[in-house]
């Protein structure tokens, strides 16, 4: 009997080899696919693209690649980026909330060194940069290339180059998921690492963030940059890919995205008991939405899923935070005014409810 299952094994072990062979492969042809599709809009090179589960794991990897070398190296982090980033560095833990398979808990926490954060505005950020570096003290910054609460692009390009005169060791950590996508962006003079993900640059499944890493920043500090295991992520691997390939992503999906956005506003203005918030250089795929207070936004949000709301993936409804409670409409490449129509016949029907009652 003992025989028979060592024979039974052994015999297994082969197919098993060739399956995970061929995982392998197609994870590979499939990632490169991704890598070389982000290179061709963030103009950079295949060497520079590296892999991780989410924005806050690459912020979170860099920043303590860099603190090992230099403990003292202050860290900077924007407002906008608090609730999740700021938690991750000072706990030295990485919490993997938005895993989306059971089968992916065994990558649902990473441990990091602790790091102390400051935060401070992005708006200060602006008017005074010499407060935060300088050349005798370099510092990591973490900011937002567009605001997640309001859509305020923040002039990247700009602080960037500046900073570089001020202090040219400090490092800037550009998060780029809501600019990705629905802006034109030069990665290499917009950061020493831009970090977008396939759920906001390609309307793809969550789980795949890209990250461009500067040649400077990777010899300087990340020489040894560990990336996700390519064969557990091959479906949303599979989904990036087919993103890739819609025809949505054939044309011009920035002026895509335009159109449609105002198509929505035009449709939203219509609609009784909300008002929509236009923010100064606002972010193009951005709308936001006042309904009331946090409370009756919170409720909205769920009499919306209720009727079939969240369905819209594509369209990442979401509550901004913490002063003024708002519903942020993000628009895709591939929302179609379709959706736009039914999700907005559904808050119309939500709204006539709520008033009733």
């Amino acid at each position: 009997m003992m025989k028979a299952r060592l024979n039974f094994a052994y015999g297994l072990r082969p197919r098993i080899r060739r399956r995970q062979s061929k995982m392998l492969a197609s994870s590979r042809q499939l990632f490169g696919e991704i890598r070389k599709y982000f290179c061709s809009h963030f103009h950079c090179q295949a060497a520079d693209v590296r892999f991780a589960q989410n924005v806050t794991t690459h912020v979170a990897q860099i920043v303590s690649g860099i603190k090992k070398l230099h403990p003292k190296m202050q860290v900077f982090v924007d407002s906008h980026e608090v609730p999740w980033i700021k938690g991750s560095l000072e706990n030295g833990r990485l919490q993997m909330e938005n895993m989306t398979r059971p089968n992916y808990a065994a990558l649902q926490q990473r441990h990091f060194r602790p790091t102390e954060v400051s935060v401070f505005n992005p708006n200060e950020l602006l008017r005074n940069l010499s407060r935060f570096v300088s050349t005798d003290k370099p510092a990591v910054i973490v900011l937002s290339h567009v605001s997640r609460l309001s859509g305020q692009i923040f002039p990247i390009q700009e602080i960037y180059s500046k900073m570089k005169a001020i202090s040219p060791n400090s490092v800037l950590v550009v998060d780029g998921a809501q600019a990705a996508g629905a802006m034109k962006v030069d990665a290499r003079n917009s950061g020493d690492a831009y970090i977008t993900v396939t759920s906001k640059f390609l309307d793809a499944q969550p789980n795949i963030a890209m990250a461009y890493l500067s040649p400077e920043l990777r010899s300087k500090y990340l020489a040894d940059y560990p990336q996700i295991g390519a064969n557990k992520f091959l479906a949303e691997a599979h989904s990036a890919v087919q993103s890739i390939s819609h025809p949505a992503f054939r044309e011009d999906f920035t002026q895509r995205i335009r159109n449609t956005r105002q198509f929505a506003l035009e449709k939203l203005k219509g609609v009784k008991g909300i008002s929509i918030k236009e923010f100064r250089n606002q972010a193009p795929q951005i709308i936001t939405v006042k309904v009331g207070g946090r409370a009756r936004t919170m409720q909205l949000v769920e009499e919306l899923a209720k009727h079939g709301v969240e369905v819209f993936h594509n369209m990442g409804f979401s509550i901004s935070e913490p002063r003024e409670p708002l519903l942020r409409i993000s628009i895709g490449a591939k929302t179609s005014r379709t959706e736009i129509e039914k999700f907005v016949k559904e808050l119309r029907a939500v709204l006539r409810h709520r008033t009733r009652n």
